[in-house]
């Protein structure tokens, strides 16, 4: 297949994609922090409505540290909620860095991740090398809206100044994907580099 010229910028998730990340990893850390078992921690922690406000930027680190103590029902100290939360980023996703050095020099990459304010005072540091491959990093909290909603994808567009069926966006949540794909985006869900890089090449991208 021949190289899609169509094509003018690549939209990626972090986490997920570019970064290897565990929720169960915060669990494990909070347990052993509070003195509960695990499974006990992990059943009583839930995707909800403060967890969404936190990545649009509406409630303080404090509010949703409350939050958390909340749920798990026991004293957990602000250290031990920072600590066990950033310990959620493993890596890299293996094999992503050569490949996006490669999609860079066929298209424009910008980075589009739902995060939080305690998240964003870690990884622009620990991941500064694999984050220049993006001219611009669009972050929930500072935008005041998360994917999957339209004004997310709507924003990082503006900014392209590209027409949404000339942009691919990639991510490893299907709704996501799909929310962008309402919007004329080409989409993909990622399930790790190697499956990315040939979901790429069928598109006529040659990396």
């Amino acid at each position: 297949m021949t190289e899609d010229r169509q094509l003018e910028a690549a939209v990626l998730d972090l986490g997920g994609v570019v970064i290897d990340v565990s929720m169960e990893v915060i669990a494990g850390h909070w347990a052993r922090a509070v003195g509960l078992a695990e499974a006990e921690v992990r059943s009583a922690l839930r995707a909800d409505t403060p967890w969404d406000e936190f990545e649009r930027g509406e409630i303080t680190p404090e509010q949703f540290h409350e939050h958390v103590a909340g749920l798990i029902g026991r004293r957990l100290s602000f250290e031990d909620f920072d600590r066990g939360f950033n310990s959620i980023y493993l890596g890299l996703t293996p094999g992503i860095e050569p490949l996006l050095s490669r999609l860079g020099r066929r298209l424009r990459l910008v980075a589009l991740t739902n995060t939080n304010a305690c998240h964003a005072a870690v990884w622009p540091e620990r991941y500064a090398g694999v984050l220049a491959h993006f001219e611009r990093v669009f972050m929930s909290h500072e935008m005041g809206v998360r994917k999957p909603e339209p004004a997310a994808y709507e924003r990082v567009l503006a900014y392209l100044e590209a027409p949404p069926g000339r942009v691919v966006f990639v991510d490893d949540n299907e709704r996501n994907v799909r929310a962008a794909e309402a919007l004329g985006m080409k989409g993909i869900v990622a399930a790790g580099t190697d499956p990315l890089a040939r979901a790429l090449r069928q598109m006529g991208l040659s990396v």
